[in-house]
């Protein structure tokens, strides 16, 4: 009895200290990785030169938002066909679900039959 429980606390212990010392090791990776991987800022009072002039990025500026603004319309155009097949003749959310037809049906067929019980 005394072997089992020293093998369980053994493969507790031993499992405990595997996700631990993981846990460490991937937060050494990250720290590791911030620190590679920073966007070092320029120093203070550093000149930025643009690589365009401001004309030519204005042009292309506009025309890149409206390339950008037609792509997003034919994405969503393409995933409403996805998501809605043409069998649908109303849009989803425009009725109420079934849940709460079957609901009111109910409640007006219960109004039905007491006026009818009641001679009204």
């Amino acid at each position: 009895m005394t072997n089992i429980w020293s093998q369980a606390f053994t493969i507790t212990v031993v499992g405990i200290a595997l996700v631990f010392s993981t846990l460490l090791l991937l937060w050494g990776i990250m720290a590791a990785l911030t620190r590679l991987l920073r966007v070092r800022a320029a120093p203070h009072g550093a000149k930025v030169t643009a690589l365009v002039s401001p004309a030519e990025e204005s042009e292309d500026h506009n025309a890149k938002i409206a390339a950008i603004m037609v792509a997003l319309d034919l994405y969503q155009t393409e995933m409403r066909r996805e998501a809605a097949p043409p069998v649908r003749e109303h849009r989803p959310g425009s009725l109420p679900s079934r849940w709460v037809a079957i609901g009111r049906g109910r409640q007006v067929e219960g109004r039905e039959l007491h006026r009818r019980s009641s001679g009204h």
